[in-house]
This record gives C-alpha cells, sequence and structure tokens, in this order.
C-alpha cells in the first residue's frame, strides 16, 4: 500500500500543527487527568506578552521604554527573566507586586493580567523559561509514540497517538465504519467526489485482505485525486482566471491550473515543486511546463483602469506577492511589517522590505491590459495537438523530399520552356498557339491590332500618348489610360489557359496591367495588380471561396523598372 504522498502532507502540516495540543503534552508524553501539561512558550507566553507588554518592550523602537525588550530571548533573559527562579527574576517582581510606581503592566496603560495569568508566567520562569521560535520557522521533528493500553486497535502511528489521547479522557473508539461508509469518505477525501455504485459493488465484494489498500492506490492514481489536493494550492495561490480590479477582465490562468494538478498526480517532490512555483522561468533552460509553474506570482489582481497611477499598483503587485508566498511557505503573515515592526511574529521593518525586493525587480507594468494575459506571455502547445506532431513533421518532411525531386526533374524542362519563350519575346511575329497579342507597337492613334487575328482591335481610352520602349514602342499607362480589348478570352474555370505581358515599371505605380472580372458574380474573372515592384495574380472562380492569388517576389535579375510574369 502506497502512503499518503508527502506533497499532500505538506499542505496539512499546518492544521496537525494547530491541533497537536489537543494529543500531546510538549514533552512527548500523553497528558494524564488532572495533570498539567508542560507550558509552551509560543502557545501560552508569548500571547501573554504580546498582549500586555510588546507595546513598550517590544520591537517598536519609538516606543520602547527603560531600554528593556521581551520580545527576544537574550534580552529578556539579560535583564529581567533568571531561568528556573522566579523570585529572582524582575519580570516576575513587577507583574506580582502591588506597588503602583512599579507594577507592570502600568496602571494607566489600561492593560491588566489576570491571576491565572500571573502565575502561567511564574510556573514558566520555575520551569526554566524555555523560549522557542514561531512553529513556522521550527524544523519537524519526530515524535515519540505514546503508550496506549488497547495495543491491538493500533493499526498504524497515527491510530496510537489518537488512542493515547482518548484513553487519556477515558474514552473508548468509535466502531469501525460499515464498508460502504469507508469508501464512500474514502472517495469523497481522495477526490473530491462520490464513488459509482461500480466502484462500491466492486468494493463490497473484495474480500482479498487487501481490498482497502488497493482501494487507496486507485483513488491516487486517479486523476481526480490532482483536481481534488489542487483545490487547497488553488486558494492559497488566489487563483482566478480574471484580473480582479476595475472592470474584471479575462486571463488565462488556466494552463497554470492545469499544471498544479498534473504536479500533484505525479508527485513532484515538494523542493522542487516549491522551485517551479516561485522562480520556474528561471531555472536553466526551462521548459514551457516550468515557466507556466512560476504563474503562481501572476495570480495577483491587476488593473487597467484609466485613471490609475502606473508606479503605485507595480509596487502594490509587489506587495500582493511578498503577502502570499509568505503565507503560503513561511506560514505565518508578514503584512504588518510592511508599515511598523511586527507585533506577533519576528519580522522586522527591514526584513520585510528585503524580502519585498526579490518582487520589486519585476519588469510588470502597473497597467494591465483588459483584452487577456499581460505580458510576458508562455505560448502553449494543446496537449492533444502535440502528440499529432511527430506524424504531421514526418509528412512534411516527406513531401518536401517529393517536391525537391520533382522540381530536380522539371528544372531541364522549364530551362527550355523559358529558352523557347525568350526566343518568341524577340521575334513578336511568333504566334503559335496564342488566342490573341497585342503588341502596342504598330504606331499611333486610338486603336491597337492584334496581332493574332488583325480584325480584332482594342480602342485606347485617357490620353493615348505612345512612347519608346524596349521594343520599339509603346503605350505609357497614367492611371487614368486603358486599353479596351472589348469581349475576348472568356474562360471557364475548366479550361487551361495562360496571360500575361511586358512592361516598363514606375516603382510608384499601381494598377491592372491585365483585367476580365465580372464583378455582378462574385468577382468572377482573372487579373494581373501592379503595386511598386510586386505583382499579384487573382484567378477567381468566387471569391474569396474558390479562387487562386500569387503575389511575385522582387526578381533582381530583372533589368531596372521592368518585371516579367
Amino acid at each position: 500500500m502506497r502512503t499518503l504522498r508527502h506533497l499532500s502532507l505538506c499542505f496539512s502540516a499546518a492544521f496537525f500543527l494547530l491541533s497537536a495540543d489537543l494529543c500531546l503534552a510538549e514533552n512527548n508524553q500523553v497528558k494524564q487527568p488532572g495533570t498539567p501539561a508542560k507550558i509552551d512558550f509560543s502557545r501560552d507566553i508569548r500571547p501573554i506578552l504580546s498582549e500586555n507588554c510588546f507595546h513598550c518592550h517590544g520591537p517598536d523602537t519609538k516606543h520602547r521604554a527603560g531600554d528593556l525588550r521581551l520580545d527576544i530571548e537574550e534580552a529578556a533573559k539579560a535583564n529581567s527573566i533568571t531561568p528556573g527562579h522566579s523570585d529572582q527574576s524582575e519580570l516576575y517582581a513587577r507583574i506580582s507586586g502591588n506597588d503602583p510606581d512599579l507594577k507592570m503592566p502600568p496602571p494607566d496603560s489600561n492593560k491588566k493580567l489576570t491571576p491565572a495569568q500571573v502565575e502561567l508566567l511564574k510556573r514558566w520562569i520555575n520551569e526554566g523559561a524555555e523560549w522557542t521560535s514561531h512553529w513556522a520557522f521550527l524544523p519537524p521533528q519526530k515524535s515519540a509514540l505514546p503508550p496506549v493500553k488497547n495495543e491491538k486497535w493500533v493499526r498504524n502511528p497515527i491510530d496510537q497517538f489518537v488512542l493515547a489521547q482518548l484513553e487519556s479522557q477515558q474514552l473508548k473508539p468509535s466502531a469501525e465504519a460499515s464498508r460502504r461508509t469507508l469508501i464512500r469518505r474514502l472517495t469523497f477525501d481522495l477526490t473530491g467526489l462520490p464513488p459509482t455504485i461500480a466502484e462500491i459493488n466492486t468494493f463490497l465484494n473484495d474480500e482479498s485482505p487487501d481490498a482497502y489498500e488497493k482501494l487507496v492506490d486507485r483513488l491516487l492514481s486517479s486523476k481526480h485525486y490532482g483536481e481534488r489536493m489542487a483545490l487547497m494550492w488553488l486558494d492559497a495561490a488566489r487563483y482566478g482566471d480574471t484580473s480582479v480590479y476595475h472592470a474584471d477582465g479575462p486571463r488565462d490562468m488556466w494552463a497554470w491550473r492545469d499544471r498544479i494538478v498534473q504536479m500533484y498526480n505525479e508527485n513532484i517532490p515538494f523542493d522542487q515543486f516549491s522551485t517551479e512555483q516561485l522562480a520556474g522561468d528561471l531555472i536553466p533552460d526551462a521548459t514551457p511546463l516550468q515557466k507556466v509553474s512560476s504563474g503562481f506570482n501572476r495570480n495577483n489582481g491587476t488593473t487597467d483602469e484609466g485613471g490609475l497611477i502606473p508606479e503605485e499598483y507595480r509596487v502594490e503587485y509587489a506587495v500582493d506577492r511578498v503577502k502570499t508566498t509568505s503565507t503560503v511557505w513561511l506560514g505565518l503573515s508578514m503584512e504588518c511589517a510592511q508599515c511598523h515592526e511586527h507585533k506577533y511574529d519576528p519580522i522586522s521593518h527591514e526584513d520585510y522590505y528585503r524580502f519585498f525586493g526579490f518582487f520589486n525587480i519585476s519588469a510588470d507594468a502597473g497597467s494591465q491590459t483588459r483584452g487577456g494575459n499581460a505580458q510576458p506571455i508562455v505560448e502553449l502547445v494543446d496537449p492533444e495537438k502535440e502528440k499529432k506532431l511527430p506524424g504531421t513533421r514526418a509528412r512534411i518532411e516527406e513531401n518536401q523530399n517529393q517536391i525537391a525531386a520533382r522540381q530536380k526533374s522539371v528544372e531541364p524542362l522549364f530551362a527550355a520552356w523559358l529558352t523557347t519563350k525568350e526566343k518568341q519575346q524577340e521575334s513578336p511575329t511568333h504566334l503559335d498557339g496564342q488566342l490573341l497579342r497585342f503588341a502596342l507597337n504598330q504606331g499611333a492613334g486610338t486603336k491597337v491590332v492584334d496581332l493574332v487575328d488583325q480584325t480584332r482591335t482594342g480602342t485606347i481610352h485617357g490620353n493615348a500618348n505612345w512612347v519608346k520602349s524596349p521594343h520599339d514602342q509603346g503605350v505609357k499607362f497614367d492611371g487614368q489610360t486603358y486599353i479596351d480589348l472589348g469581349e475576348v478570352c472568356d474562360f471557364e474555370r475548366t479550361d487551361h489557359f495562360s496571360y500575361g505581358g511586358w512592361l516598363n515599371l514606375d516603382p510608384k505605380g499601381s494598377g491592372a496591367l491585365l483585367a476580365k472580372m465580372d464583378d455582378a458574380n462574385s468577382y468572377r474573372g482573372y487579373d494581373i495588380l501592379i503595386a511598386g515592384e510586386k505583382i499579384s495574380v487573382h484567378i477567381i472562380n468566387q471569391w474569396p471561396t474558390n479562387a487562386i492569388k500569387v503575389t511575385t517576389k522582387i526578381n533582381s535579375n530583372l533589368l531596372p523598372g521592368t518585371m516579367s510574369l
């Protein structure tokens, strides 16, 4: 049987410590009825001193009187406490005396110790005035198992502590729960969900001696175990998928939440878990998931209010991170020390701002966006799509190899075709396979003649400006000039055809070299568009759902100001 995981136990340790005094005396011996437990400084004495003495004899230098400190062991025992001897201790003399000039707390302080508190302080001094730090600063220590009478009832060390306390109160354990109750309790506790009817019946019918152990193993292996255990961590880390302040806009933190669930289910050691939560993005060669883990410090509330002072809120975010980190990992609040020396815990004003300095270097902007997550952002791949990546990459590589092989085989064919076309350009009268050809070098006027069928002409509209060109002469298009070729070359989408032209480009010019479009029918047709030094071709059956658009790259081998297609 697997034991409850160390990660889970870490988060419930505080609850154990808060109730420890119910089960054990400090010397690890069971408290017997009528026998006073050994005094614990943190539990019994520090609260009395904090409430009645620390205002004048504590960490606050502005209010300290008599150059006496009672919040530090060395200072207190050097000046006012003699361990083992209350009769030699100035502290006891002051709290037990009746002289109003010496009485502590002073009558005008509105503080007064009860007789029980005075007696408790006396006992504590006589027992040796043992001083302990705040429990959050003490390393865990394994306690000795207490003796019990009914040893047969004990199945594990926790049972022994429980039974010892019950016997000290002359109580008996409750009867063992039924199997039906047991699976219900355990399933709720480890997954947060009730067991199904089938799961209940399976457990009830399992007569093997390790049936319970198998049930625990199954529940710990469930994905719902991580979801259940993560709830406490999400609450402590102030998780939320909105920005909190002002408009409370959306932000995506669910990837961090899913990472927490994953880490519980994978039983990540708590030291590794802590490192990734606080500084996952600083780990050398951090993985995307390690960077996501550091989202612990991105859960703080942010604002996008128009009138905010960005620096004010940048500092506010750092303060929030100090508060949350200290509460979660140290088990105590550091908030008081933000403004003054801490009254109850050993956190100085200086200590607070040393800790604050770790978060005050963040590049966060005080003003956040209401349109989603603020920078920096970690890009994540959908896990299901990521599973398909190897196969997709393999297919891409295979297709690229096929393209390369095809390109190698057609290069000679293309070179031969290009040579033929170049010769045809040198001999404008070569018209094989052409449906029409307007050379624009026949003369002047507003008419141009088709070389394929000289009975077919085009009309120049606008300024018929005939100019010199590499092919003797041509027409200059100024943006207002165009040639209407009439109803020619009306192709269907199933036809095979090609089209093109030669032009001398103005780098700043734009317009259509050739266009045959039916504007009333979803732009059905084809064209060649000029935009500076680039040419685009559209072949459209229906725009944009059934169409082709190709844009050229600049060809450095062409003569300045010329381009071919």
